[in-house]
């Protein structure tokens, strides 16, 4: 067996030396595919993403400084969020080989902006020392956001080298369709059963909004069965996390202990792989009446893929008035550092949403 590796190694190295004699030269290497602006992938949010022999990869003319730093080796990616949030991006896991040597640094850097000539730093950081590049910002849907990926010299990496790219969502905001009741309830929104009596009431002076100028209106009455859902289909591409938070708050005012005495509020969430379902319910029973009050439950996720949440105030009071202006949900998580060895704490939730009472 030793006879025969010695024999076929002998053999590639004649090939080897008769391809260099005879001139043949190698096979260019590819460029990535994201190796332009004009052509970034898009960014996977809250997965991982990895872009194979980066050194093939060039760098544009006007392409803009990376951390205050000459970029080699540039790569794109780009996402334009649909929603509120924030987002975490490191490059723990690159490896970049040159010859005798390896190295994990990069530098990552964030814009906002429409064009190359025309891009607004928000966000960058410089690996060192075997750390990853890490940065956390936050994201909105009036911007489009462009990941530039870079080397910080100009050496000849191997074609085995990669960059590796991970995003965690950290905080995503998914409030229901006409949240605060400012249009008419539509098939596109809130849909109403059994409501004989109830409805959205707008510029009341007896029964006030909250914010804007509407709120809906339930009025208890004897045989009481109102029922108000929608369903809440999380925005595509937003891969979520097990153990995840998931708040679900609602602003509402009773105006008497009777407009309660039967009234829950539940939201169900709603797993793509067939996880089973979990509950958050809110039984507004026994709460406080008078002003507006702020209820808020939460659940952790055991799964990531949560694709909808069903939304359901059933109300039976047999009087009173329960007036709910506003719904809002969001999604937290924190995110592990692999370079610091810790864990960034989730982001905190509006001063508003915090469960128990809240104040007009």
């Amino acid at each position: 067996m030793l006879a025969s590796r010695v024999i076929r190694i002998f053999g590639l190295l004649m090939i080897a030396m008769m391809a260099i004699a005879s001139g043949a030269q190698p096979s260019p290497r590819a460029a990535p595919v994201n190796d332009y602006f004009d052509s970034p992938k898009p960014l996977p949010l809250g997965a991982s993403a990895k872009v194979k022999d980066p050194a093939a990869a060039g760098v544009e003319v006007g392409e803009p400084d990376a951390c205050g730093l000459t970029p080699f080796n540039s790569v794109w990616f780009k996402f334009a969020p649909v929603t509120n949030g924030s987002l975490y991006l490191s490059t723990a896991g690159t490896l970049l080989i040159s010859p005798g040597s390896s190295s994990y640094i990069s530098v990552l850097s964030v814009y906002t902006g429409t064009d190359l000539g025309s891009l607004t730093p928000l966000v960058c950081s410089e690996g060192f020392a075997g750390t990853p590049s890490e940065v956390s910002f936050g994201f909105v849907p009036e911007e489009t956001y462009y990941i530039q990926l870079t080397t910080l010299t100009n050496v000849a990496y191997t074609p085995q080298s990669f960059y590796k790219l991970t995003s965690r969502i950290t905080l995503l905001y998914f409030p229901p369709q006409n949240r605060s009741f400012e249009t008419p309830l539509s098939p596109a929104d809130w849909t109403l059963k059994n409501g004989s009596n109830d409805g959205i009431v707008c510029g009341d002076v007896t029964y006030t909004s909250y914010e804007g100028n509407c709120a809906f209106k339930f009025t208890g009455s004897p045989g009481e069965s109102s029922v108000l859902k929608q369903t809440v289909t999380l925005p595509a591409g937003y891969h979520l996390r097990r153990n995840g938070l998931v708040q679900y708050a609602v602003l509402y005012r009773a105006m008497d202990t009777l407009a309660i005495e039967s009234a829950k509020i539940t939201a169900t969430l709603i797993y793509a792989n067939g996880t089973p379902s979990q509950k958050i319910v809110l039984n507004l029973t026994g709460r406080p009446a008078g002003g507006y009050e702020v209820y808020a439950g939460m659940a952790y996720l055991t799964d990531g893929s949560l694709s909808r949440i069903k939304l359901k105030i059933n109300h039976k009071s047999t009087a009173g008035v329960l007036l709910v202006d506003l719904s809002e949900m969001y999604y937290a998580a924190g995110a592990f550092t692999r370079g610091q060895g810790a864990v960034l704490s989730m982001p905190p939730a509006p001063a508003r949403w915090v469960t128990g009472r809240g104040s007009p």
